[in-house]
């Protein structure tokens, strides 16, 4: 079995993105910026609103999900605001995540 070290996967890597091969993820920098407010031990979900508001997808789907029948609560939630505390850190970060994978691949569909 052929054995692989650090640098010649890194290699391989390089050589790939030079050559267009293996396209970066390009994150939004409004989800970039929330991901990384959450990351901070003591974040504040008003900051965090701040940079998602400023899509229109993602706004819908954090209001979507918090009035699903997973986190639905007693009353339905109709702001980001009033979302992201019942959402939580993790669902918010895999949510983020997850639209900022999603706005990639859509985008890599209209090239084709």
């Amino acid at each position: 079995m052929e054995q692989i070290d650090g640098e010649s996967i890194c290699n391989a890597i390089e050589q790939r993105v030079r050559e267009e091969q293996f396209k970066l993820l390009d994150i939004p920098a409004n989800i970039h910026r929330a991901l990384e407010l959450i990351k901070k031990d003591n974040f504040d979900y008003d900051e965090i609103e701040k940079e998602i508001i400023y899509s229109p997808y993602l706004t819908g789907e954090i209001i979507k999900l918090a009035n699903s029948a997973l986190f639905r609560g007693s009353a339905p939630v109709a702001s980001v605001k009033q979302a992201l505390p019942r959402l939580g850190e993790k669902q918010v970060s895999c949510l983020l995540s997850l639209a900022a994978t999603r706005m990639y691949t859509d985008s890599m569909k209209t090239l084709e």
